[in-house]
């Protein structure tokens, strides 16, 4: 964080609807239900591009490309859980990486691929940190790629407002 900048909190397990008007730096257009921990520094909010969970699912779709990929689990309710998400680096030491079961093998491809062209490998999905942790929507392959690299961050996209 920057000097100068605006921590935004909404505390953990308020709920509440918050209308059209300004809270600290944050404009909010649309009612929104909060459950959530959510903290944003002022420059994250203001320099952040939000982008609709239906484009975060169109991505995620592509990056699997096989609908059987979606026939069981939840990743798209998962996903549909937020209205829209922004891209951030996050720490990779705030992600548990043994949430879902890890195909080595695919870690390997990913590594390799990162290798290749990192600029071109897709974000992961998380959940807002919830008290040291991100929860991860998806990309459990991509986050441990990046850590067996021994990289300290990664980008994601972060969803930011419930439905």
């Amino acid at each position: 964080m920057k000097h100068g900048e605006k921590i935004i909190m909404i505390p953990f397990k308020v709920i509440g609807i918050m209308d059209k008007r300004k809270i600290k730096d944050i404009s909010i257009e649309h009612p929104v239900l909060v459950e959530a921990s959510i903290k944003l520094s002022t420059r994250d909010i203001k320099a952040a591009k939000t982008i609709p969970s239906y484009e975060i699912q169109s991505l995620v779709q592509s990056i699997h490309g096989k609908p059987e990929d979606f026939e069981e689990g939840d990743v798209i309710d998962r996903i549909n859980t937020y209205d829209n998400y922004i891209k951030k680096d996050i720490p990779i030491s705030n992600i548990d990486l043994e949430e879902f079961d890890v195909n080595e093998d695919i870690v390997i491809e990913i590594i390799e691929h990162i290798k290749d062209s990192p600029s071109t490998f897709p974000p992961i999905v998380v959940h807002p940190k919830m008290g040291d942790w991100y929860s991860i929507i998806d990309g459990i392959h991509r986050a441990n790629a990046y850590a067996k690299l021994g990289k300290t961050m990664i980008p994601a996209y972060v969803g930011i407002h419930k439905k």
